[in-house]
């Protein structure tokens, strides 16, 4: 049985299938789709690639490790067991000047690229008081500044073809922040940031843009998680996830998070606004009134900069009874 996500509302709420369909009963084939991946020789960069291989896609693959790895070697050779085709490209991750040309050699081997997948990732744990700013630069260079390049990269390919899905990998520490996190907890917000503009940006071609936070056993060490319930913690769920978020039927501008058979919805949300006149606009005021989040009112979601600033305008035109054509 296979898990897939039905959108209601504010969450996409888990709905059992038979294995590989959708409601209608089609299966999501990438048959003749071009699909890049950065990360894609280990984690769950390597199952993702071997579950779209399975439903047709021709791979572009992209990590660090050497391509007479045996890593590498077992990876091209299953997913052309699948019946797929798989280009491996090494590529160091902190090389951001040869991003230009690893994305030449992409087009030169595929001039129609469908899917991007963004999983380069350096996860550097440090206590604050102990950070390297070169560490943190590596960081940023690595989670950010590729994923980045690569998507500016094959954007103009996309919007040519007037069609594209493009999708952020996230991790869990770095969304919710944990102790020695703060550089992957920048970094992985960045990419937040990222889709949300993205997704504005290309909407009129066709290009949808989301990101996934998915946790798997293959990411876990093993001390963070009971022998218990490390056999809920499988790759079922992410690969579902991804594979709906990379296909033709992908909302955008979306944060999924996926693990242990749930999918949900992130989104940054805003709590109903408190109204303060001019002359008791003070901090004290403030502080009078501030309210522990479970008192609060219904929250607000705003899918953008500007339905936010609109949002202040009307309100704030209402208080003052100023009419708006």
């Amino acid at each position: 049985m296979l898990l897939s996500s039905k959108f209601t509302g504010s969450v996409y709420v888990l709905v059992r299938q038979e294995s590989g369909l959708t409601m209608d009963g089609r299966q999501m084939r990438f048959d003749n789709q071009q699909i890049v991946i950065s990360g894609a020789a280990k984690g769950l960069g390597r199952h993702y690639a071997l579950a779209l291989a399975q439903r047709g896609a021709t791979l572009i693959l992209i990590d660090e490790l050497s391509v007479n790895a045996p890593e590498v070697i077992e990876l091209v050779l299953k997913i052309k067991a699948l019946g797929s085709q798989a280009h491996y490209f090494e590529q160091s991750f902190l090389a951001l000047t040869q991003a230009d040309e690893l994305v030449s050699k992409i087009v030169a081997i595929s001039p129609h690229i469908d899917v991007l997948i963004n999983g380069a990732s350096l996860d550097y744990y440090s206590d604050f008081n102990q950070l390297d700013p070169a560490k943190w630069q590596q960081q940023w260079q690595t989670t950010v500044n590729f994923s980045l390049l690569l998507t500016h990269g094959l954007w103009p390919v996309m919007k040519a073809q007037d069609y594209g899905r493009v999708l952020m990998l996230t991790n869990i520490s770095g969304l919710y922040g944990s102790d020695h996190s703060v550089a992957l907890s920048s970094a992985n917000m960045a990419l937040l940031g990222m889709v949300n503009s993205l997704a504005i940006e290309g909407e009129q071609s066709n290009i949808h843009v989301n990101s996934l936070c998915a946790l798997a056993v293959t990411e876990v060490p093993e001390k963070h998680l009971a022998a218990r319930v490390r056999p809920i913690f499988g790759t079922e769920t992410p690969i579902a996830a991804m594979l709906f978020l990379v296909s033709t039927r992908a909302p955008s501008g979306q944060h999924l998070l996926a693990a242990a058979g749930s999918i949900s919805r992130g989104t940054f949300a805003e709590y109903a606004s408190e109204y303060f006149f001019a002359e008791e606009c003070t901090p004290e005021i403030i502080a009078s009134r501030w309210r522990h989040p479970k008192t609060c009112r219904l929250l607000e979601v705003h899918t953008s900069a500007e339905s936010k600033i609109s949002a202040w305008s009307f309100r704030g035109a209402k208080e003052h009874n100023i009419k708006l054509v």
